[in-house]
């Protein structure tokens, strides 16, 4: 890839969520919870090979699987937002993008070191509205324009967290629900 060396200074945030990287969340939570609600499945039937495994093992996947979404959800941002930038021959990276991507490291890794305190605690029933509660705070680091719809993704989020704590079967539903509006608001949303 060459690099442009001509690119306008900016000083707006670039990391935000639209279009393609929204669709690519929504796919990787959709993969994520069918992924994990398959192994929990697995692990409850004894004609399956995760029916052997301890529940050690299976929380540490559950978690590595939560790792692994962060990961991609990042990238998937970070390379759409760059993509744009250098379409539009600004620069990526600026104080208040760096401020931003500081940000959501620190809030992500905050919430995997809670998610992994509240698993080895045995409050597991606490991981998914750790989760959906992640993401809602992530949302509200990646609303570079206080727009409507970000907003609205966040208290979706927050809200179905506010319901797993009082319903925690509900923990697949609400993912459901929520991979489905990121996919949603990136169709609708393109820029």
């Amino acid at each position: 890839m060459s690099s442009n060396q001509h690119l306008n200074p900016n000083n707006s945030r670039n990391f935000t969520l639209f279009g393609h990287n929204s669709i690519l969340i929504g796919t990787y939570l959709l993969l994520f919870v069918y992924a994990l609600r398959s192994m929990l499945d697995g692990f409850l039937l004894e004609t399956s090979m995760l029916g052997m495994m301890s529940i050690e093992i299976i929380e540490l996947t559950g978690l590595s699987f939560t790792i692994l979404f962060a990961i991609l959800s990042g990238t998937a941002v970070f390379f759409s937002c760059r993509r744009n930038c250098r379409k539009n021959h600004i620069k990526v990276w600026n104080t208040p993008t760096k401020r931003q991507a500081l940000l959501y490291l620190t809030c992500t890794m905050i919430f995997i070191v809670a998610m992994l305190l509240s698993s080895s605690l045995g409050l597991s029933h606490f991981l998914s509205p750790i989760f959906l509660s992640a993401i809602g705070i992530i949302l509200l680091v990646l609303n570079k324009k206080r727009t409507q719809a970000p907003w609205l993704m966040t208290v979706l989020a927050l809200a179905l967290a506010m319901l797993t704590i009082f319903i925690p079967m509900y923990w697949y539903s609400a993912l459901l629900i929520l991979g489905i509006a990121f996919v949603v608001y990136g169709m609708t949303v393109k820029k």
